[in-house]
């Protein structure tokens, strides 16, 4: 009977992360872009995949290794990293020049520069990335790059995500480029992202997964496991 009773707590304890809405986001800070190597791709994260918005999917080296950029445009979708990218309630697009002030990259001059020029943003307030096709307990690191033509547009733009709001964007000069990281552990299958600000706009998206569950569940797995043969035995 005990038995019983420790399989039905075990099994409740590893579903139960299952009914939460959104995982909490932890940001980073926002950090300028200058060419190819700000592509962050951290240890521990064995995938990396990215959308960016001008339609042409894009391979850049960031002085490490290739990362793949599916081309899709504003209020469309994409898949990176085995994930779905959703884009919605974005205004309008930019394809002219002068969006990002990035002109040069390590092994290839124009290709990145032109990645970041391409943008799409939001005037109303209602824009969102949406990810979904996410699996329950793994780690995910989503990184954003965002410019504007003119000085200090974006400077109150942030991003939110399950109530959690990103530090504002900051001063910045024409073409100013940065980027800014967030980190979870996807606890649904989906997570959305809504930006808001003056005319914020973006150009690209990094996603760098972890395929295994984490840690934190395997111990889990493992503790109840024991526990159940100790009361067999």
């Amino acid at each position: 009977m005990k038995s019983k009773v420790l399989s039905i707590i075990c099994a409740t304890s590893l579903v139960l992360p299952l009914s939460s809405q959104a995982a909490t986001v932890t940001w980073g800070a926002w950090n300028p872009v200058t060419n190819n190597t700000a592509i962050l791709t951290l240890g521990g994260y064995t995938t990396y995949e990215g959308v960016n918005f001008n339609g042409v999917t894009t391979v850049i080296n960031n002085g490490s290794i290739n990362v793949t950029f599916q081309g899709i445009a504003q209020n469309a979708t994409g898949t990176a990293a085995g994930i779905t990218v959703g884009t919605t309630g974005f205004a309008f697009q930019s394809t002219g020049s002068g969006n990002s002030n990035v002109v040069s990259a390590v092994g290839s001059p124009q290709t990145w520069a032109t990645v970041l020029d391409r943008v799409i943003g939001d005037d109303n307030g209602s824009a969102s990335f949406d990810f979904s096709g996410l699996t329950v307990g793994n780690d995910y690191y989503i990184q954003f790059f965002s410019s504007a033509p003119d000085a200090n547009i974006l400077s109150n733009s942030k991003i939110n995500s399950s109530g959690v709001d990103s530090p504002f964007f900051g001063a910045h000069a024409g073409g100013g480029t940065k980027s800014i990281v967030a980190t979870f552990t996807a606890d649904s299958a989906s997570q959305s992202f809504a930006i808001s600000g003056t005319e914020p706009t973006y150009g690209a998206i990094v996603i760098g997964s972890v395929p295994e569950p984490s840690t934190a569940l395997l111990g889990a797995v493992g503790l109840c496991s024991l526990m159940l043969r100790r009361r067999r035995n």
